[in-house]
């Protein structure tokens, strides 16, 4: 189980639960897609502008 309820009384507790979240969702996106979170962010920002792009096409 990722996330582990109790209580967040730090914000030291805050960023391990967040880099965890992160590596998790990074992991999910690379097993499932073989994109990186930046490749991923590129795409999204090029498919709100209105393009449609898939990872393996190159942006022109």
């Amino acid at each position: 189980m990722l996330f582990q309820p109790r209580s967040c009384g730090s914000g030291q507790d805050f960023i391990e639960t967040t880099e965890a979240l992160r590596f998790e969702v990074s992991s999910r996106l690379y097993s499932e897609s073989s994109s990186s979170p930046g490749e991923y962010g590129a795409l999204l920002a090029l498919r709100e502008g209105g393009r449609r792009l898939r990872p393996s096409e190159p942006a022109a």
